[in-house]
Order: C-alpha cells, then sequence, then structure tokens
C-alpha cells in the first residue's frame, strides 16, 4: 500500500458500486472508488463508468467484503 508524501495512504477509503434492481434480486457492479477528503467534509469519486439509471452505493473497502462479492456480483449480503 503506497503513501503520499503526507505519508497518508493512499488506498481508497470506499467502493463505489452500481446497483440495478431486478425482479427477484438487485445486481451490484464495481463502478469506482473514493478517498475522503483532507478535512472530512467529503469525498473524491473516481467513476469508472457512470450508470443512466439506478443508484450509486459507497461502501467501505473492506477486502474480504470485496474478495467475496468479486465471486459473485449478484451476492448482496456480503455487501
Amino acid at each position: 500500500m503506497a503513501a503520499d508524501e503526507s505519508g497518508v495512504s493512499n488506498k481508497p477509503s470506499h467502493i463505489a458500486y452500481f446497483v440495478k434492481d431486478g425482479a427477484e434480486r438487485s445486481f451490484w457492479t464495481e463502478c469506482g472508488v473514493a478517498w475522503p477528503h483532507k478535512d472530512g467534509r467529503g469525498f473524491r469519486l473516481k467513476l469508472d463508468a457512470v450508470p443512466v439509471g439506478g443508484v450509486i452505493e459507497l461502501r467501505v473497502n473492506e477486502p474480504s467484503a470485496r474478495k467475496q462479492s468479486d465471486s459473485d456480483p449478484t451476492n448482496t449480503e456480503a455487501l
């Protein structure tokens, strides 16, 4: 994990997911990452895609939850 000049980690604090509701369950697709501002009053977002419909959810970047959800992208229980 790299750090910037101030010694703060540059690992994203949150993962952005595009959530589309389906007939029986929701489908979650990772679409970006977020870092908190130094003043703690907002986030910097880097989105790889911008959905036209649905919702973007920001979730805390927890490697165990990401690993489980990566194996089954429709598994919302891990998120």
